[in-house]
């Protein structure tokens, strides 16, 4: 059998989206509304603790506002960051051609500066966003695929090779 084939260019401008969009799915699963009225609820009692004088032990419900906020600092960082990082460790790549081949046991990526060859079993899930399609190895790698290189079939391939737990979005 032939292995299925994607091949694409990987330009700043995908990679820069490939990360916010990435970034902004981690985003909403750790500033859930649930997440923030927790914060809320801390940063009111610290408040009214502060403004009564009480006991300082109250005030160790500054903690979880503290910790949103240098979390939300780390955010906002990382948002403005990670694209200039990438952008300047894709410039000293002699190309930019990704192609990526599915066997029937095998997922084989090859870029200018690594190729990478392991059984499909290693694929740990296959996440939509916006404008990719991010592969997750369960080595942590994360692959970003344009929406419009990944065909139908080699969709199918790789939702086929996840383990049944994971949900293919």
């Amino acid at each position: 059998m032939e292995p299925l084939t994607i091949a694409f260019e990987m330009s700043d401008e995908l990679m820069a989206r490939a990360l916010r969009e990435g970034h902004l799915a981690a985003g909403r699963e750790h500033f859930r509304p649930r997440n923030l009225l927790i914060v809320a609820a801390s940063a009111a009692i610290f408040v009214r603790a502060v403004l009564l004088h009480s006991h300082w032990l109250w005030w160790t419900a500054a903690f979880p506002p503290a910790a949103f906020a240098l979390l939300l600092l780390y955010w906002a960082v990382a948002w403005l960051r990670l694209p200039a990082l990438a952008k300047r460790r894709l410039a000293r790549l002699p190309h930019r051609h990704v192609r990526i081949a599915i066997g029937p046991q095998t997922f084989l990526l090859e870029t200018a500066a690594e190729r990478l060859e392991t059984p499909l079993s290693e694929l740990h899930s296959l996440q939509r966003l916006p404008s990719v399609w991010v592969i997750r190895l369960r080595g942590g790698a994360r692959i970003p695929v344009p929406l419009e290189a990944l065909s139908v079939e080699a969709l199918a391939a790789l939702r086929a090779a996840l383990p049944a737990s994971t949900p293919a979005n």
